[in-house]
């Protein structure tokens, strides 16, 4: 059912161009591919070869001294191969189908999948997430909800739990990062929160073996790009144009700027 439920073919970006299909109302999926991997550290491909759910992998990485993320990434390079990373709005549908539609995303080719979780005021979004976020919520899609859907699934791709800092904060940074730990996610993306401002929810990420992933834009100075890149951990996410997010006919010529 899973399947039919997701538009895998919602947007496939490329640094070289970007193909677009209508999305799906029903679930708010957008898939990006990229050409180029940043350099972000770890060796071999330890996740691939973790059975028993994302947490037993997690911590069989922790003892290696590598993130799942960087594992990823670090095996996708050395097989000179791209990373698909797929985002959803959590909740937009019925929050037991989340560990089938995960699983679907897995199966279908995704690489690292971030699950988005809603928040009333998401003002760095377009249209698509900001409905679908309004309607998780109005299925009553809370985090604590989210992440305990995330914790039944058994999936060998790292997860990411991507939101805004006031959901964070209304939770707790402690209780949230040991939430999304618990949960089987690899990683956080906070994506109002900046590297200077970030040092307690740094710790607190760090304490459950969290990567912290901070953005860069367009608009981004040589300073900030230089705090985010030491800040990060897993992978920068970068920013491709200004605005909000949503359907575009093409990928910004100067993103490989940054």
């Amino acid at each position: 059912m899973a399947r039919e439920l997701i538009s895998m073919s919602a947007a496939r970006f490329t640094m070289s161009g970007m193909r677009l299909a209508p999305s799906s109302r029903l679930y708010s999926v957008w898939l990006w591919r990229w050409t180029n991997l940043s350099d972000i550290g770890g060796q071999g491909n330890l996740y691939s070869n973790v059975r028993g759910g994302p947490n037993a992998a997690k911590r069989m990485l922790l003892d290696q001294s590598m993130s799942a993320l960087s594992a990823r990434f670090d095996s996708l390079r050395s097989r000179g191969e791209k990373a698909l990373v797929v985002f959803l709005t959590a909740g937009d549908q019925p929050l037991d189908q989340l560990p089938e539609i995960l699983g679907a995303l897995e199966e279908g080719g995704a690489d690292v999948i971030e699950v988005g979780i809603p928040f009333s005021d998401p003002f760095g979004e377009g249209p698509t997430i900001q409905a679908s976020s309004q309607r998780a919520l109005e299925h009553g899609a809370s985090p604590a909800a989210i992440l305990k859907a995330m914790s039944q699934t058994h999936l060998q791709v790292p997860l990411v739990t991507m939101g805004y800092y006031n959901t964070v904060l209304r939770v707790g940074l402690g209780r949230f990062a040991e939430m999304a730990h618990e949960a089987g996610s690899s990683g956080t993306i906070v994506s109002d929160l900046v590297p200077d401002e970030a040092d307690a929810w740094r710790e607190a990420s760090a304490g459950q073996g969290l990567d912290t992933i901070f953005l860069v834009a367009p608009t981004s100075t040589d300073r900030r790009i230089e705090q985010v890149s030491k800040g990060s951990t897993g992978f920068v996410y970068i920013v491709s144009r200004t605005g909000v997010t949503g359907a575009e006919n093409q990928v910004p010529t100067d993103v490989s700027d940054l």
